[in-house]
């Protein structure tokens, strides 16, 4: 088929006619280098095009940005240790896992190199089940399996403060000494991951 339709194009045109077996070669290259001949690729239809994590790469926070937050974590501090004074402890818990997750969503962030703002707020358990997986820094491992146990007490205190189950029957004094102890270990809790954290954040804030 290839030498028939080569030779009858070349009688048409009144081209001097060649061998047979010239013309069969220059076929055989012609279609060898098509089937060689690398094919353009529509990107725009990968699954290269969506990435996975990254949605916008992350920039150093500002001086502004770094001043706002250093304000806030010092009320936050100086208000948990009121809180607790006065026996406030619930208010006390929520603050501490206010910062704890603040803390943890710095981290993944800066994992991912992402901006804190282009991810969806997550649990307390949520964030060390993904850090525990994403993060390849061993320093921090046991702090996260602190902060999952810790989420654990948290979520007893603030949501079962009335509540009767086989193994939360007490009184409402004997919860709020329950509420004092689970306060006083998130605040210590709260110290260790901020200390932590920021040391491995190379932008200290």
């Amino acid at each position: 088929m290839v030498y028939r339709a080569s030779w009858n194009r070349r009688v048409k045109t009144g081209t001097p006619a060649k061998s047979a077996a010239c013309v069969v070669r220059k076929s055989a290259h012609r279609v060898l280098d098509s089937a060689q001949r690398p094919r353009s690729i529509n990107w725009s239809k990968t699954a290269m095009d969506k990435p996975a994590h990254v949605t916008k790469r992350r920039k150093p926070p500002g001086e502004k940005a770094g001043k706002q937050r250093k304000e806030l974590y010092s009320a936050a501090y100086a208000h948990i240790q009121k809180a607790m004074k006065f026996g406030y402890f619930l208010e006390a818990v929520a603050i501490c896992e206010s910062i704890i997750g603040d803390r943890l969503e710095a981290r993944l962030a800066q994992i991912h190199q992402q901006e804190a703002d282009a991810r969806k707020l997550l649990t307390l358990g949520r964030l060390t089940q993904r850090l525990a997986q994403d993060d390849v820094d061993l320093a921090p491992r046991k702090l996260y399996c602190k902060v999952k146990s810790w989420a654990a007490e948290r979520n007893k205190v603030l949501h079962q403060m009335v509540k009767l189950t086989d193994d939360w029957k007490g009184t409402w004094g004997t919860r709020l000494v329950e509420a004092k102890r689970v306060a006083e270990a998130g605040h210590k809790l709260t110290r260790e991951v901020d200390n932590l954290l920021r040391k491995l954040n190379p932008y200290k804030r």
